[in-house]
């Protein structure tokens, strides 16, 4: 285990898994300077385990590491354990399935953006302005003894499709929605569709990601609605776009 203290920073200690792709980088950045956390331990693949995060990153989401993180050395959350009471996962599923409830369970506080757990009944799939309260939920898992929880975050169109549709859903009840989506290559990672393969080209499928939209966000808003949905890939580097139609329960 190692020593997360720095100095006479009183800010929280934040570890970061999957460091090293576009979703985590993002999680560094946006912890940069930030008044209540701190990058404390960044997570990577075993084969990165030790090296110092900015000599090994490709760092794409602006000019450099920030010096915050560019220094730290790579830790592999699974061999070497976390000191870090609060956990950010932008892990793949399949890793996420294991190393999450385990941190979870050894008393971190995990808040995860990938989707293993987010239809789990007692995981708390959370968009603050929308479903806050649900984070205190008595149908939600217990904390463990030390302390521990694991929190998801829904789909990335999920996300802006509840903060439209909650209000709405609110004031008239939606009975269904039919929604097209235009997603952004950054979206699918930086191994994901090739520019090539997007040149002068629209592609009407991404793996999982039609099966996820509905069921998450009957769990954000707590309604039934019925949906449903096409997805695209678009040869844009950020932003995801939907086209939405809804038919409500009364008249608006």
């Amino acid at each position: 285990m190692r020593s997360t203290s720095e100095g006479a920073d009183s800010r929280v200690p934040v570890a970061v898994l999957g460091a090293s792709g576009i979703v985590g980088q993002h999680m560094i950045r946006l912890l940069t300077d930030h008044p209540i956390f701190r990058v404390a331990e960044v997570a990577c693949s075993p084969a990165r385990r030790g090296r110092r995060y900015g000599s090994h990153v490709d760092w794409i989401v602006g000019p450099a590491p920030p010096s915050e993180a560019a220094g730290l050395r790579a830790v592999d959350a699974e061999a070497d354990g976390l000191d870090s009471p609060v956990v950010l996962s932008a892990l793949p599923s399949v890793p996420a399935v294991r190393l999450e409830r385990s941190l979870s369970g050894a008393g971190h506080v995990v808040c995860t953006n990938a989707s293993a757990h987010r239809m789990d009944a007692d995981v708390p799939l959370i968009v603050p302005e929308v479903n806050a309260d649900a984070l205190e939920s008595p149908q939600g898992q217990r904390p463990s003894a030390g302390g521990g929880v694991l929190v998801a975050n829904p789909n990335c169109v999920v996300t802006g499709l509840a903060l439209a549709l909650a209000p709405i859903e609110r004031t008239w009840g939606v009975a269904s929605a039919t929604i097209v989506t235009l997603q952004a290559l950054s979206g699918a990672g930086l191994a994901g569709v090739s520019g090539l393969a997007l040149t002068g080209n629209v592609i009407p499928w991404i793996e999982g990601e039609e099966e996820k939209i509905g069921p998450e966000l009957r769990k954000v808003l707590g309604s039934e609605v019925a949906v449903a949905v096409a997805v695209n890939r678009v040869p844009v580097v950020d932003g995801h776009t939907a086209h939405v139609f809804l038919r409500l329960e009364r008249p608006a």
